[in-house]
């Protein structure tokens, strides 16, 4: 990580996102948010700068990712709802896949080293074992989780090809 460097947070306006730009900031990290603000707040990003617009927007991020100098993302933007997931499925794999692989591809232009993932317990169906560990059979059973499932193969795929390491969290509520 460049010492400098802010952490671009995707969907930093959203719930999960402001909790994140609040703990970053809290840690004295510098810290951009890229929200469409479809479903964010723009209040919700206290203190740090906000870029309204897309994750697909594969200009604007390569551009905010140079001249922020970010070495890093925090990628919360997705669609989460499971039952529109299925009502609607190709919305989700616009958004959630395509769009992820834009912004991906901004970030190998950008030279930005990391990217964490905000995926889901869901991508683990309805387990056989309880507690669920990581050696868990990842099977999705909507279009939703298998978004989530789908991007993290995909992010294993951007570090073997273009060394963006990634982590990915499955969270359970």
């Amino acid at each position: 990580m460049r010492e400098s460097s802010p952490t671009l947070v995707t969907g930093g306006a959203g719930y999960i996102g402001s909790h994140t730009v609040r703990a970053l900031r809290s840690a004295q990290r510098k810290v951009v948010v890229l929200d469409s603000l479809e479903y964010g707040r723009s209040d919700a990003v206290i203190g740090a700068e906000l870029v309204v617009g897309d994750i697909a927007d594969n200009t604007l991020v390569t551009e905010l990712c140079r001249v922020h100098d970010v070495d890093q993302v925090v990628h919360f933007a997705a669609y989460k709802s499971v039952g529109e997931s299925m009502e609607d499925p190709a919305r989700y794999w616009r958004n959630n896949v395509s769009g992820t692989i834009e912004l991906l591809d901004a970030c190998v232009a950008a030279g930005v080293r990391r990217v964490v993932f905000s995926s889901s317990c869901s991508v683990y169906g309805t387990p056989e074992v309880v507690p669920v560990t990581e050696a868990a059979v990842v099977a999705p059973e909507s279009v939703y989780a298998e978004s989530k499932a789908t991007i993290e193969r995909i992010l294993r795929w951007y570090d073997t090809t273009h060394g963006l390491e990634s982590v990915s969290l499955r969270y359970f509520n």
